[in-house]
């Protein structure tokens, strides 16, 4: 047995900031036995961490990586204790995630969903797997469940009855689907059941930008990538974040309990590279080459011709994209937090600090997002039993905070020291 002493224990929420120390004692199967405050007799022989009065928080869940080897450690040096992997070669993966759950890699859990399914032929053949219509997604999905996926991640190409389908079948095996949409509207996807969309800027636009300036998700192919996304974003700029349209759409995802990952780090990098590439190009030195590999080639594919009023135009888009975001949460919509790790010049781990100062600097309170990143992505996950809270039962995969991030958000840095199932994997101090 473990017990963590003299601890401030947070869960995301105001009420849940004990003001009176607390001990948390853990069993030998690294999960949580019991919380307790006031004087707690603890036997000699079991080992015992002195918490310092500090704020222990569960671990954080990043919902939107790539990963690779080299990822593992970072993620857990920043406090992120679970990760879902929403694409990757699908014995990559098993592997990865084999090897945090046994020990034998020091790295977060991982839930993973193995190759994206796409239309034929797919945008990223590496860890794609390409279909042609409602039958061969349905089989796919049902060879991904057979292989021991943890979820389904549905791509561009998909159709709204070819996400019909795989919701179906998804379901059918206790899988939660997600979704990057491109042919198929939130609201369609939101109607078949879809659990959860990635991006934002992506699952909203065809659904919130006036249709007369709507580009075809495929369109990339014909302008180029950077063209594409300069045109993208100019769409944004037309839509009114407190429109009875945005109403609507925002209404009915949350009627229907679709979860958002806004992912908005991603265009934040791509305006601060267009703005001052200098500022970003030290972060390759801080990561694994194979993490940051094509960083600077594929931020100059996204936004290398942009003109200054197209950079202008990317401003004042994500302003606008922040404000739907944040109405999505008044309307009492879930959010989660994710990354795209590792899209250029994201940091494992530290990437997802930048994407909650991001939300928090746009009106959202820190209860709301430290929520995102713990509880509501562990529902999300379907692993709510096991993570995302320190209550008994769950995995005792703690963060010890050197300072107060319910106060401050951008105190998520401060991590003093990261435990995983009640064992050390990073310490700072």
């Amino acid at each position: 047995m473990k017990a963590f002493a003299n601890a401030r224990t947070l869960n995301g929420t105001a009420e849940s900031l004990r003001s009176e120390t607390s001990t948390i004692v853990v069993g030998d199967n690294g999960r949580i036995d019991s919380v307790a405050t006031g004087e707690v007799p603890l036997p000699g022989t079991w080992a015992v961490v002195d918490c310092g009065g500090r704020i222990v928080h569960p671990g954080l869940i990043d919902m939107h990586t790539h990963l690779n080897e080299a990822s593992l450690g970072l993620f857990v040096d920043h406090g992120v204790t679970t990760v879902r992997d929403v694409g990757n070669d699908l014995g990559t993966v098993l592997r990865l995630r084999a090897g945090t759950s046994d020990g034998a890699k020091r790295g977060p859990r991982v839930h993973c969903a193995g190759p994206i399914l796409d239309g034929d032929p797919p945008l990223w053949p590496g860890h794609s797997y390409p279909v042609q219509d409602e039958p061969s997604t349905a089989a796919a999905v049902n060879y991904l469940a057979e292989a021991g996926v943890d979820g389904i991640k549905l791509y561009m190409g998909i159709t709204a009855p070819m996400l019909a389908a795989a919701v179906h079948a998804a379901h059918g095996s206790g899988l939660p689907v997600t979704a990057h949409l491109g042919a198929t509207t939130c609201l369609e996807a939101a109607n078949a059941g879809v659990d959860s969309l990635e991006h934002a800027p992506q699952a909203l636009y065809s659904s919130l930008v006036p249709p007369e300036r709507v580009l075809k998700w495929d369109q990339r192919g014909t302008l180029g990538q950077s063209r594409f996304w300069a045109q993208f974003l100019r769409g944004w700029t037309q839509v009114d974040p407190s429109s009875p349209r945005t109403e609507h759409v925002l209404g009915t995802l949350q009627e229907r309990r679709v979860v958002l990952d806004p992912t908005l780090v991603v265009f934040e990098r791509m305006v601060q590279w267009a703005t001052d590439p200098d500022s970003l190009r030290g972060l390759a030195a801080t990561v694994d080459p194979t993490i940051s590999e094509g960083w600077v080639s594929s931020a100059e594919w996204f936004v290398g011709d942009w003109s200054p009023d197209d950079l202008q135009v990317a401003r004042d888009a994500l302003e606008v994209i922040k404000s739907v975001v944040v109405r999505f949460a008044e309307l009492g919509g879930t959010l989660v937090v994710g990354t795209d790790v590792p899209f250029d010049f994201l940091v494992p781990g530290a990437s997802l600090h930048d994407e909650l100062e991001i939300l928090w600097r746009a009106g959202l309170s820190a209860e709301k997002l430290l929520k995102a990143a713990t509880a509501d992505a562990a529902h999300c996950l379907g692993w709510a039993s096991d993570v995302g809270a320190i209550e008994p039962g769950r995995f005792a995969d703690l963060v010890i905070f050197s300072g107060n991030p319910f106060e401050d958000i951008t105190d998520v840095r401060k991590v003093a020291a990261v435990y995983k199932g009640g064992d050390l994997v990073s310490a700072t101090e």
